[in-house]
């Protein structure tokens, strides 16, 4: 049978990883809507070189001090069963982890993700009709 500080453990993980989960894809919307609009040239229909090279630095700048919060924040949130059959909730070391903040960050910024593609692959803003329906449904 396991033993019920394990699975106290196991619950400890999943509380810590869902709280990443939300807040980390909640911050990453707020920061695509503060970071300015992708502004095209009519000609190539891609951004001037030196603006979408400033704005993915001040982009993923955002995005590290942001993941830097959420672990600052993770970590302060009490966790309900914290001290029963022994358990110590500041000793999980997943609470300090940012690998799953950082993904989540970088990975629901629909800005930064154009950015990249108009950088490295010379490749156009897409229409409405090809972003699909994720930024209605992750839209704040």
């Amino acid at each position: 049978m396991i033993e019920a500080w394990l699975l106290i453990k196991f619950i400890a993980i999943a509380y810590v990883s869902v709280l990443h989960v939300i807040v980390a894809i909640t911050l990453s919307r707020i920061i695509d809507k503060i970071i300015p609009e992708i502004e095209v040239d009519e000609t190539t229909k891609l951004e001037p070189r030196l603006r979408c090279v400033t704005l993915l630095f001040i982009n993923i700048l955002v995005a590290g001090i942001a993941a830097y919060l959420i672990r600052n924040v993770v970590e302060k949130i009490p966790f309900p069963l914290d001290g029963k059959y022994g358990y110590k909730h500041s000793m999980l070391k997943e609470t300090k982890g940012i690998v799953v903040s950082g993904y989540l960050l970088m990975y629901y910024q629909t800005k930064l993700k154009q950015r990249f593609d108009m950088l490295l692959l010379d490749k156009p803003l897409p229409s409405k009709k090809e972003n699909g329906n994720c930024e209605t449904f992750f839209s704040i």
